[in-house]
């Protein structure tokens, strides 16, 4: 992290001092923790909602079918 403002330069967080008007540091790359971005529905859940939703409508097309055929014969 390198920072520049009214009171110095300062890199993680410690000033740099200026030596014959040139800044000298050096750094190592470190991994740093970034939040978790993106989609965390859970497509499973998801899907075993959509198939209970189809087998409900399935059931009373089925049973909507059955009355209707036991209307018509009487």
């Amino acid at each position: 992290k390198v920072e520049i403002n009214d009171k110095g330069i300062f890199v993680d967080d410690e000033k740099v001092e200026e030596k014959d008007g040139t800044i000298e540091f050096s750094f190592e790359n470190k991994k740093i923790d970034v939040p978790k971005t993106g989609d965390n529905s859970h497509i499973e859940l998801l899907a075993g909602i959509a198939i209970l939703s189809l087998l409900g409508i399935t059931y009373v097309v089925i049973r909507k079918n059955k009355k209707n055929k036991k209307d018509k014969k009487n």
